[in-house]
Parts: structure tokens; C-alpha cells; sequence
């Protein structure tokens, strides 16, 4: 039998066909030819619609019947039930999508593997009644890789590349149909998928980059592939989960509440949320059950010493351990209690990326608790957790919500902040991410990160200073800034250096390999240029 093609959309009609007035039964006909099945229902409803139909037929059919000349999938109807109000439907089977609506989604956001007629007589001519359909594989939408640009490097397996956009797939379904829309297309298309075979030390997966959302993975990083012993799934199911982790911050950067220097959330929302949802998409396919992810995420944090520290303390991005587990722990919490129950996480990021709300505010508006008033609880319970994390899954204690929204806090002063906060808040007035784009505000908190070593901020004002941008333009102080990022081991002005400010090709080559070396690319296509290694 046939199998669709990446790019092969299969032409499919389904026909209710009434045979000659004499006849005892009627028809339907299912033109399908690459499906191995269909399921053929109907349902008699009553006129005007008051109430759901009686289902008169339901007939799932796996043998083809010839009928004038064409292949179809044939079920029979005798001819005294009534027809006056009458809704068809066909069913392709799991692996296959029938595409509706402009897309080969349902109407609640999941694959579409259905498409029915409106309520109401059948459109008879002739005896016959025609609904057109496209159906495609499943695994050709999922080769699509929804619709990111793919930069895959030498030596990656084909296994590896379908797997991450198996995972994109998976959490991409879950987010559409359980948070009102994943990832747009429009930016989808934009977003470039780095996946290596180089074991570099830069570790597996990461979601972001300078320009946004940017998923990355390396296929021979030993992060990839863990040992899953005794979590009750596989270790390609393990590979997803992680690919939903990423997925789900990129799509939380296009909703506005993260990006790679603007984090708002801090450590153990971002990671939590990430966590929390491809446990969710991954047990809602049937890969995982709900409680192996449970018992892996709340042991993990109870056994890992997430735990040790407060809650609070992790929600910087500046944390000593990586809060996902016990972020996890926290969300399922946060979301089995809220009014808004899972929808409570996109309303935490669009309540800051489209509302310009404060974290505090967020999360109250998302959950109905507080952070002052939830913090408590939580540590309260973490004895719990630590006894016994099994039993502490199994049974969470309420949530008391707040009675009343949160306090404004009073902001830090300048010297209570570390360096790179300093430099966030200058990146913010610089690039209007989290903040009114504002030049001069961006070198006032660039200097005083400069101040405190922060290398980041040496190279974004040395660009400011060669630019002339928000400040007298100065080529030396440019210059000086852009050596001391570069001495400092920053890949982008290493590479800057080399480009726009050499003395000469020895010079050039010479930051163009230090900086290639990290892995930068722009670096490495200058030294490809200039016909030397990168040695």
C-alpha cells in the first residue's frame, strides 16, 4: 500500500451514495486510497437541532469495494432509518490526518483525524452526495518539523533529526489544543533548529539565542542520552521530553515572557513551566504515565537538593542548582489549585509579555495566590515532599489563595544589583525587550555594569560607542571596550574585534580562531573566507 510522502497531499472524497428507489439499503462510499481503514458513522438528528443526534451507523471498514469503476471504503444503512437531519463523518485511523479548517489540526486544537458534514439534510444530487477531504501521514506533517528552518550538522543520525521533530509535534498538539496556540506560524518560520553531532561541552539542549527562540541540540552530548533505568519509559521518550522543555520556551519567547537576557520569571518558573508542561504533552500522548513523571520529578527534588534551599531564593536566574524539578513540583501545585487551572500558564506569560505586568501582579492574576502568601506554604510542605515523595504527589495539600492582590514592592537600588542584573536592565532600555527602548537609559546601566566586570555590557557599549548610539561616538573607547569583552572570553566581540576593528590578517585570524572555537559562527565563515583552519 502506498505511503504519503513528505510533500504528497492524498486527495480523498467521502460520498453517501442512495441507490435506485427499489433498493433496501443505502450507501456510504469513502474514497481514501492511501488510508488502510475508515471509520464510517452517522448520526439521525431531529430538525430543528435541540438536542445530539442518535448515532444509526457506526462501521469502522478495512475492505475496499469497487463502485463504478473507483476503490472505495464501503458501510450500508438500511433505508427505513431516517435521513431528514443527518450528520456523515469518516474517521481516518491513528498515523493519518485529514486536514479541516486550513489545517490538519481539529477543532480543539489536537491531530484532525475526523471530518463530518453540518447537521442537517444531506445535499442529494443525483443519489449522491459529495465531501471532498485531503488526508496526509502523520509522519509526513511530522517531517514538516512545524515549520522551522533545520541546520543539521555532519554526522547527525536521520533517527535523531525525526525524533526532535516527533517531540516538537507532540508538544506542539498539546499546547495548541490545551493553551489556545502554540508557536505562530508567521514566527515559526523565522526559527532556525541547530542540531550537532560534536559533544563540544556546551551541553545538550538550549531553547534560546541573542535573537529569540532558537532550539539546540547535540546528539553526542552525554545529557542526550541518560540513563533511564527504573523511570518507567524509553530513552527516546526521555530525548522528547527534553525537546518539549525547549520547545516550550520558545514558545513562551514568542509570548513575550522570556528571552535570552530578559527572564522575568526567573530559574524555577521558567524551568518548572517547561518541565511541568512536556511531563503533561507526554502522558497525554500515552508515552508516560502520569505517575512515573511524578514520582521522577518529585523524587528528583526531594533526592537532588532542590529542595534545600527556599523556593524564593531559586527564583533568580542566577541559582547555585537547577530548580526544574522542584519547579515542577511547585507548577502542578500551582496549576491544580488555581481558578484558571492550566490555562494559568499562559495567562502568567501574557500578563507580562502583552500586559507589561509585574511578576508579582502575573502570578497572582494566573493563580489567585500571591508569591508572599505562596512561598510559605510551599516551605511547609516541603517536609512532606522530603518524607516521603511518592505520598506527597499523591496527595497535595490546599492551596489557600489570596484575599487580595500584592503590594508593590519598592524597586533595588543600583548597588543592591548584581552585574548581570545591572546588564539586563541595560539590555532592556537597549533593545526594547521588557522595557520602553530608551539609549541613554541602556548606557547608564551598561556603565555601571561595566563597572562591576560584566562583559556582556563591555561589548553591547562598545558597539554603542562605534555607532555614536546614545552617546558621542569614540572609536578608541570602542576599542577598548571591545578588548576587554574579548580578553574576557565574549565570542561576539572576539569576532568583532577581528572584523571591524583589526590590525591587520594575523590579527584578524587571530580572534577569528579564539571565537570560532566557541563555536561562533560568523567567525568560522570568515575563516572559511580566508582559506585557513581553525588552528
Amino acid at each position: 500500500m502506498a505511503i504519503c510522502g513528505t510533500a504528497l497531499l492524498c486527495a480523498a472524497t467521502i460520498l453517501a451514495n442512495v441507490p435506485a428507489r427499489a433498493a433496501e439499503t443505502y450507501r456510504f462510499a469513502v474514497e481514501a486510497p492511501d488510508v488502510p481503514s475508515v471509520r464510517i458513522w452517522v448520526e439521525a438528528w431531529t430538525l430543528p437541532v435541540t438536542a445530539p443526534g442518535k448515532k444509526i451507523l457506526d462501521k469502522t471498514i478495512t475492505k475496499r469495494t469497487r463502485i463504478d469503476g473507483k476503490s472505495y471504503f464501503v458501510a450500508t444503512l438500511p433505508k427505513d432509518k431516517a435521513l431528514t437531519g443527518t450528520r456523515l463523518c469518516a474517521d481516518v485511523p491513528s498515523g493519518w490526518l485529514v486536514k479541516w479548517n486550513g489545517g490538519y489540526r481539529s477543532d480543539d486544537g489536537g491531530p484532525g483525524r475526523t471530518l463530518c458534514t453540518e447537521v442537517g439534510p444531506l445535499n442529494w444530487v443525483d443519489g449522491v452526495t459529495y465531501h471532498v477531504l485531503e488526508t496526509r501521514s502523520e509522519a509526513a506533517e511530522i517531517d514538516l518539523g512545524q515549520g522551522f528552518q533545520y541546520d543539521i550538522g555532519p554526522g547527525v543520525p536521520d533517527a535523531e533529526v525525526t525524533l526532535i521533530k516527533t517531540g516538537f509535534w507532540i508538544g506542539a498538539n498539546y499546547i495548541n489544543r490545551i493553551f489556545g496556540g502554540d508557536i505562530p506560524p508567521e514566527l515559526a518560520k523565522s526559527i532556525v533548529v541547530k542540531i550537532e553531532a560534536t559533544d563540544t561541552g556546551k551541553g545538550c539542549c538550549s531553547g534560546l539565542a541573542e535573537a529569540g527562540a532558537r532550539p539546540y541540540f547535540d546528539v553526542t552530548d552525554p545529557n542526550w542520552a541518560q540513563n533511564v533505568t527504573g523511570r518507567g519509559w524509553s530513552q527516546s521518550t526521555d530525548k522528547m521530553k527534553s525537546v518539549i522543555d525547549e520547545y516550550v520556551h520558545g514558545w513562551h519567547a514568542t509570548l513575550g515572557a522570556l528571552s535570552l537576557h530578559v527572564q522575568p520569571l526567573g530559574n524555577w518558573m521558567n524551568s518548572g513551566i517547561a518541565e511541568y508542561i512536556a511531563y503533561s504533552a507526554l502522558v497525554d500522548a500515552g508515552k508516560i504515565k502520569q505517575k512515573d513523571a511524578d514520582r521522577m520529578e518529585f523524587g528528583s527534588a526531594a533526592g537532588g537538593g532542590e529542595l534545600d534551599p527556599t523556593l524564593q531564593s531559586l527564583q533568580s536566574v542566577e541559582t547555585p542548582i537547577w530548580p526544574g524539578h522542584a519547579g515542577y513540583v511547585a507548577i502542578k501545585w500551582l496549576v491544580s489549585a488555581s481558578p484558571n487551572g492550566p490555562m494559568s500558564l499562559r495567562i502568567l506569560a501574557t500578563s507580562i509579555g502583552d500586559k507589561g505586568m509585574s511578576v508579582d501582579d502575573a502570578f497572582y492574576t494566573a493563580f489567585g495566590v500571591t508569591l508572599a502568601d505562596f512561598y510559605p506554604q510551599f516551605e511547609a510542605w516541603k517536609r512532606a515532599i522530603k518524607k516521603n515523595p511518592v505520598k506527597a504527589a499523591a496527595h497535595m495539600p490546599k492551596l489557600v489563595l489570596s484575599s487580595a492582590p500584592p503590594v508593590a514592592a519598592a524597586p533595588p537600588a543600583p548597588a543592591e544589583l548584581t552585574a548581570d542584573q545591572l546588564f539586563r536592565l541595560g539590555y532592556q532600555s537597549d533593545t526594547g525587550d521588557g522595557a520602553p527602548k530608551n539609549d541613554a537609559e541602556a548606557v547608564k546601566w551598561y556603565l555601571l555594569a561595566v563597572a562591576k566586570g560584566q562583559h556582556e555590557a563591555e561589548r553591547n557599549l562598545a558597539g554603542m560607542y562605534g555607532s555614536g548610539r546614545g552617546v558621542t561616538q569614540d572609536d578608541a573607547e570602542a576599542r577598548r571596550l571591545f578588548h576587554a569583552a574579548a580578553d574576557g572570553g565574549d565570542a561576539s566581540a572576539q569576532y568583532a574585534l577581528g572584523k571591524w576593528y583589526s590590525e591587520g590578517p594575523d590579527f584578524s585570524i587571530k580572534w577569528f580562531r579564539i571565537a570560532a572555537k566557541q563555536g561562533y559562527a560568523d567567525a568560522i565563515a570568515e575563516l572559511k573566507a580566508l582559506g585557513v583552519g581553525l588552528e
